[in-house]
């Protein structure tokens, strides 16, 4: 399913955008509107870490103990634009489950984005492991696989796996493919 965001009519008068929070929590019925001569999009192969979510990232990795993960804002297209990185909610509310968002949470931080930056939307998720490494390729595709059927990764949407490599802020982005047992790899821009 595409989820760009699409116009809908309220009452005949007001229109706004179905944002992937929206369309991801809200059961909102509405007809998408055809995009003329839309082509599919050419799989992503930059992804730019913005100064803000390195920041945030940053602050993230200092602390210690469990996985950490939340939402990603950004914009996707070429090159994907990683510009702020949240926890998923209030820690007491989501079990220490790093996939877990709240959806009031989420659904609040995308109407004040749609405020502020309204070129930002919900395009991923990002994951830290407890000893703020690189996990192995096995433990990393088995948390791919459970956000593909969270729906939180897709062949739009990433999922951020954040680590230190020598005192560096270091990754991976996955992004899903059709079949949830494969994925493709970009190597972040830090």
């Amino acid at each position: 399913m595409q989820d760009t965001p699409f116009p809908v009519t309220v009452s005949g008068q007001q229109r706004f955008e179905l944002r992937r929070a929206h369309q991801f929590y809200l059961p909102l019925l509405s007809q998408r509107v055809p995009q003329p001569d839309a082509e599919a999009p050419e799989p992503t192969s930059t992804v730019q870490v913005m100064p803000t979510a390195k920041a945030q990232l940053r602050g993230v990795l200092y602390s210690h103990g469990e996985h950490r993960g939340g939402p990603l804002f950004g914009k996707r297209g070429e090159p994907f634009e990683i510009h702020h990185a949240h926890l998923g909610g209030y820690s007491s509310l989501l079990k220490h489950d790093p996939l877990a968002c709240s959806a009031e949470y989420l659904l609040g931080l995308t109407d004040a984005y749609r405020q502020c930056q309204p070129e930002l939307d919900w395009v991923g998720h990002w994951l830290v492991w407890p000893n703020r490494r690189q996990p192995n390729l096995t433990d990393a595709l088995e948390w791919i696989e459970r956000a593909h059927e969270l729906s939180l990764v897709s062949e739009e949407h990433c999922l951020l796996i954040v680590s230190w490599d020598e005192g560096r802020l270091s990754g991976s982005v996955a992004f899903a493919e059709t079949d949830q047992r494969e994925c493709r790899w970009v190597l972040p821009n830090f």
